[in-house]
């Protein structure tokens, strides 16, 4: 199913080829590439971290390859198919801003520098706004586009709902039980907790990216969207009604990244983190009443 998104890409940059405005993919290959090596660098700080801490915890040696090849295998598993998510949606939202600049240089005015140009920019302007049979190769590489995040909605579904579910408790309690060991003096698993506590953190701050570069999606398709408006306020075209009727359509049924009936965007977030909080805050409120009460009762006790 991976083939197919990537099919889908290929045939938006085909099309592209075709019409003499080819995808510039050097940005693209370096930040993906930094992007992979500051990944690869916080998954081997991260598996030589819970090492560290394995080794501090266990003293028997068995025990101590056990549980880091099952801490290892499960860091990799889930970080790479993060990982893979984030790739796919960044080579979508590349695009996606691709096909949104195409269109505002081939059929919206751009401003001339010098008064000189005036005449010209008239003239290109009239060529740009005759010409339907790019409005519908625009909706057509837009099409591509949409397939593509379906397909990416379709196979990361259950993967999006596991992950978002475990990072919601994982960094909660993690960071709750390191804030317990601190505050009674129980430092018997004090390392392996402040290792899980960063890795989820760090994990929580990957899919934050991965919100950021959906929300990005969303945001390039609303301005293509204006931009068909703008273009049907400003020009009187044959096609004027096609422009308005596809303008509508996309801004209807165009599908962001989804975890089932719930959209990747800034809400999910700031929600996801004041859940956390408060959760936080309410787990420390009963953890403080509960010493508390212990602490009344070694005292009447003593008095008794």
């Amino acid at each position: 199913m991976i083939w197919h998104i990537l099919e889908c890409f290929d045939e938006f940059d085909r099309k592209m080829d075709r019409l003499s405005a080819p995808v510039d993919h050097r940005t693209e290959k370096h930040i993906l590439f930094g992007a992979s090596m500051i990944a690869l660098l916080g998954c081997v700080c991260s598996n030589g971290a819970f090492l560290f801490a394995i080794v501090l915890t266990y003293s028997n040696a068995i025990l101590q390859v056990i549980v880091f090849v099952e801490v290892s295998l499960f860091v990799i598993v889930v970080f790479s198919t993060l990982a893979q998510i984030v790739i796919l949606v960044f080579l979508a939202f590349g695009r996606f801003t691709h096909l949104r600049k195409f269109f505002d240089i081939q059929f919206l005015p751009w401003q001339p520098s010098s008064s000189l140009l005036l005449e010209l920019n008239k003239v290109n302007l009239y060529q740009r706004r005759t010409h339907s049979a790019l409005f519908h190769s625009v909706l057509q590489m837009f099409d591509d586009l949409h397939r593509a995040m379906k397909l990416i909605n379709k196979v990361y579904l259950l993967q999006l709902l596991l992950i978002s579910s475990a990072l919601l408790p994982s960094p909660t309690f993690a960071l709750f039980a390191m804030y317990r060991s601190f505050v009674t003096e129980d430092y018997a698993l004090r390392h392996m907790i402040a290792t899980i506590a960063v890795s989820s953190l760090l994990y929580l701050l990957s899919f934050f990216v991965l919100i950021l570069i959906s929300t990005g999606i969303s945001y390039e398709v609303d301005r293509l969207v204006k931009q068909f408006h703008m273009f049907t306020n400003m020009y009187h075209v044959e096609f004027r009604g096609f422009v308005e009727e596809s303008a509508v359509c996309i801004k209807t049924h165009f599908l962001s990244l989804h975890m089932g009936p719930i959209e990747l965007n800034w809400r999910l977030a700031f929600s996801m983190l004041g859940w956390m909080v408060s959760y936080m805050v309410i787990l420390i409120q009963f953890d403080a009443s509960g010493a508390g009460v212990a602490k009344f009762r070694s005292q009447s006790n003593s008095t008794d």
